[in-house]
């Protein structure tokens, strides 16, 4: 079928059956997680307007990504190794993979300017964050889709082994010159706050609290994506010895960032007021 393939020698190179089973639990376990932790940012976001500050509204798109590559994720392809189901997964993980990733570089940018210039000029980027947070990654999916690359690649539909070069190509270059520019973003944005705390010295112990979750930002891409990419040179290097190990802690930590952008972006102070106050009956 158009734009899916199946892997050549499938006794080689795949994990065994309850390998597999191990995996997918595992990752249907962090998934839901991360579905529930970006779902309740997006509540946040609808049920309390003195949050729809622009960055709060930059974690809504963030977090609306996490819960669409949640379900992505968590969708079975079943024993339908390259029919609508597969082929759909495949461009689901492809697509809202990538924007989440994306959409981290685009709130790094707008700290950034704020920051640094003392200014957001919402207007002018919005719609570039949009053009480029779900623009790039479709375009991007569409790749895979012209060389057959598509397929059931250990119980997840995505590209196959025999087109590692694609891999890289779509998610795992483009991830990591994200974390580079959010590394660099916020160690100028760091190094701009200390100026501005040494012109003011009464420093309180937020400000630092302010460095300490700065730090998180980038921290999150890098902890949760490390191993899968070292998993999938890995697979690079070695196509048909598949570490059960690698594959174990790839799905399970890339399953974990809807829940930790969540913990990261999303309950920051502001947003745990007005949960507070909320429960507490503040209205």
């Amino acid at each position: 079928s158009m734009g899916c393939g199946s892997s050549h020698d499938d006794s080689a190179g795949s994990l065994s059956a309850d390998e597999i089973n191990t995996i997918l639990t595992v990752q249907r376990v962090v998934n839901s997680l991360s579905i529930i932790g970006s779902s309740f940012i997006i509540a946040c976001w609808i049920c309390f307007p003195s949050l729809r500050k622009i960055a709060f509204t930059l974690v809504l798109y963030l977090s609306i990504s996490d819960v669409l590559g949640g379900i992505a994720t968590l969708m079975s392809p079943g024993s339908d190794e390259c029919g609508p189901a597969c082929l759909l997964q495949a461009y689901l993980v492809s697509i809202f993979g990538l924007s989440s990733v994306l959409w981290t570089a685009c709130i790094g940018h707008c700290l950034f300017r704020a920051i640094r210039h003392q200014t957001i000029d919402v207007d002018r980027f919005h719609y570039r964050y949009h053009l480029f947070s779900w623009g790039v990654p479709c375009l991007l999916a569409l790749l895979p889709q012209f060389s057959n690359s598509y397929g059931n690649d250990n119980g997840q539909c995505w590209i196959l082994k025999e087109h590692a070069a694609l891999r890289f190509v779509q998610f795992y270059l483009p991830l990591w010159a994200v974390i580079g520019y959010n590394a660099s973003v916020y160690l100028q944005i760091v190094s701009n706050l200390k100026a501005m705390l040494r012109a003011a010295p009464e420093t309180s112990r937020e400000d630092l609290k302010i460095f300490w979750r700065l730090g998180l930002y980038p921290a999150v891409l890098v902890l949760c994506w490390l191993f899968g990419s070292v998993n999938r040179l890995h697979n690079s290097f070695n196509p048909h010895h598949p570490s059960f190990t690698f594959f174990l802690l790839h799905r399970l930590f890339a399953g974990s960032q809807g829940l930790l952008n969540c913990i990261v972006y999303g309950l920051n102070g502001v947003v745990r007021a007005r949960v507070r106050q909320a429960l507490c009956g503040g209205g």
